[in-house]
């Protein structure tokens, strides 16, 4: 979930409504003197990612969603933080469904994943649930990566953390951009060029903003299939096969079925697409790969 308020699709968590405004929680996350490949396994709530063994001031295990659409290092429940008697340090001005703002305390604690120990990381306290009822006791967002390559592998159900850079021109190797603390790849549909928000919170798979309805070609008209809920309310969400590729990196996909959604953002590469990739993130060179994979993990 990012500053901008993405709209997801309506079976992702409960704190999509959420989004930070007025400048993100400050990043001030420190990794701890730690060396080699740190790995972690990952279940899967729906198509949300969890990681179920972090650490938090060294009490634990608890579970965390690890969403790349959500800026900041990290968010933390509001049981969470009172069962920690975490300090506050801070608030921050976020918004939920609806033009009200409101103001959320901050607070700072360690956050251990899987073996990697980050100090002083600062976290907005906001109650987590998904629709499952699963209880979530935080989000892991993006920027609490930023030093290292992380690696998302959805068929094998698994995450690591490892010092390193990517390689541009290797096979899978892309560039990526940074939006609103967003990673964001560019690639075309049918020709026509597109920004493409990497949002693991995302329930959808491939999703363009309602504008790209009405210019694209089409094998199979767009029809409702469902809503999406964000600070603006639930629309109608609309799905059609496109006639054309859809390409991203050194991928292609023939003629692919495109969501329509009321985001800012020319689109959004969500769970339903990445699931059959391991994706891997330098932030600091600005790159990203995927490599298509098998599924050998339940999801």
């Amino acid at each position: 979930m990012s500053a901008r308020s993405h709209f997801r699709m309506s079976a992702t968590i409960a704190i999509v409504a959420f989004a930070v405004i007025a400048g993100a929680v400050p990043s001030s996350a420190d990794p701890a003197p730690n060396a080699g490949t740190f790995a972690s396994p990952i279940t899967f709530d729906g198509h949300l990612a969890m990681v179920n063994g972090v650490m938090v001031d060294g009490k634990g295990p608890y579970s965390f969603i690890l969403d790349t659409g959500a800026s900041g290092s990290a968010r933390v429940s509001e049981r969470l933080a009172k069962d920690l008697n975490l300090s506050v340090v801070d608030h921050v001005q976020g918004r939920g469904l609806g033009p009200d703002t409101l103001s959320l305390p901050v607070v700072q604690a360690s956050i251990s994943v899987g073996g990697l120990h980050f100090d002083d990381v600062r976290a907005a306290v906001h109650d987590i649930s998904t629709r499952s009822g699963t209880v979530v006791d935080g989000v892991l967002g993006f920027d609490l990566f930023k030093d290292y390559l992380l690696t998302i592998d959805y068929p094998a159900g698994t995450i690591s953390i490892a010092p390193g850079k990517l390689t541009p021109g290797e096979s899978g190797v892309t560039a990526m951009t940074m939006e609103h603390g967003i990673p964001h790849v560019s690639g075309q549909i049918a020709g026509s060029p597109v920004s493409l928000a990497i949002d693991t919170g995302s329930g959808g798979g491939f999703g363009l903003s309602m504008a790209y309805e009405s210019q694209l070609p089409f094998v199979a008209r767009p029809k409702q299939v469902g809503q999406a809920v964000g600070a603006g309310g639930t629309v109608n969400v609309d799905a059609g096969q496109v006639n054309g590729d859809f390409i991203f990196g050194d991928q292609a996909l023939h003629d692919p079925v495109v969501e329509f959604l009321p985001i800012p953002d020319d689109g959004i590469l969500g769970y339903r697409l990445l699931q059959n990739y391991a994706v891997t993130f330098d932030q600091a060179d600005q790159l990203v790969r995927f490599v298509a994979k098998p599924s050998t993990s339940p999801q």
